[in-house]
């Protein structure tokens, strides 16, 4: 197969891949939609789709971040700590929630549920923060 080298056929080219991946992906979501009426929320766990169509997401939205950030202008560089604060207070937010809609649960599954909102968050928000301080470090540079 022959390399593309013509910028108006990689375009073409990933407007294809694009169109195909997106019927792919209102696939997934039919078979899910379709599952989850037949069989419930029960029968939708068990099926190996649904891990297909959260690790799809996760992977768009980590891959769709270096792009986002390029278009930002930070006037100053990012605070790390704000992140690990909305972190903490997502983490917190999720707790207090859990014993407000679960009075009966356990002190460690209260924890538990918050300290997982709490890493969840914890995590993108890092990749996100490192991202902006490349890209605030290389527009220094530049000037």
């Amino acid at each position: 197969m022959k390399k593309i080298t013509d910028e108006r056929l990689k375009l073409k080219n990933l407007k294809v891949i694009r169109l195909a991946f997106v019927i792919q992906y209102i696939g997934i979501i039919g078979l899910l939609s379709y599952d989850y009426i037949k069989n419930g929320q029960e029968g939708l766990d068990g099926n190996p789709l649904w891990l297909l169509f959260i690790i799809t997401n996760v992977v768009m939205a980590f891959g769709a971040m270096p792009i986002s950030t390029d278009h930002e202008n930070l006037k100053k560089s990012p605070s790390y700590s704000n992140y690990f604060f909305v972190s903490l207070l997502i983490g917190v937010a999720v707790a207090v929630l859990t014993i407000i809609m679960s009075p009966s649960s356990s002190i460690r599954t209260i924890v538990l549920i918050g300290a997982l909102f709490f890493i969840c968050f914890l995590v993108p928000f890092t990749v996100l923060y490192h991202f902006r301080k490349k890209n605030f470090d290389d527009s220094n540079e530049d000037e």
